[in-house]
């Protein structure tokens, strides 16, 4: 019998939904814990912020640019709202994104590696739907052309390439 509450699947058969049920409630627990974890955070920095500006002396300097600057206590009231922003799904997005980073400046000169590829996963990482808008269509209708039948390409892009030598000879000579 699944438990998806309480994070086990089940032992016998183990289905898409069930492991996808399994991991949501798992990041609903995750995710309100960390939100618990942010308040409480939160808390000790506005009481540290607030015992510091009752028990500052009313001389108090600060250094800025190398001279001291007196610092009213008045600027230091606290209108404020201290916030913290973030979570581990932005967390784990940034990750995301760095690592998809790192990978195409990796890969960017491997004439191997199918660089629009790449760039459609770095394009999602930003939170980029439409990465075919972003991609030049005549550039990607070639990429996908190659991919599909690359002899044929080649041998389409033959005359193309005599062409271009024939002209480099011709300015050479």
């Amino acid at each position: 019998m699944s438990e998806p509450r309480t994070g086990k699947p089940s032992t016998q058969k183990k289905t898409a939904t069930e492991i996808m049920s399994v991991i949501e409630e798992g990041n609903v627990r995750f995710n309100y814990q960390s939100e618990t974890f942010k308040e409480e955070f939160l808390s000790i920095i506005r009481t540290l912020y607030d015992l510091y500006y009752q028990w500052m002396p009313y001389e108090k300097m600060v250094v800025y640019g190398g001279k001291p600057v007196p610092l009213p206590r008045k600027d230091m009231r606290r209108p404020y709202k201290f916030r913290l922003t973030g979570s581990t799904d932005k967390a784990n997005r940034l990750i995301e994104r760095k690592e998809n980073e790192d990978l195409f400046q990796m890969t960017g000169q491997d004439p191997i590696i199918n660089r629009v590829l790449i760039r459609k996963d770095l394009l999602k990482s930003y939170g980029r739907d439409n990465v075919e808008d972003y991609i030049t269509p005549e550039i990607n209708q070639l990429v996908d052309a190659f991919i599909a039948a690359p002899e044929e390409v080649m041998q389409a892009m033959q005359p193309v390439m005599e062409m271009l030598q024939a002209a480099e000879g011709e300015k050479g000579g």
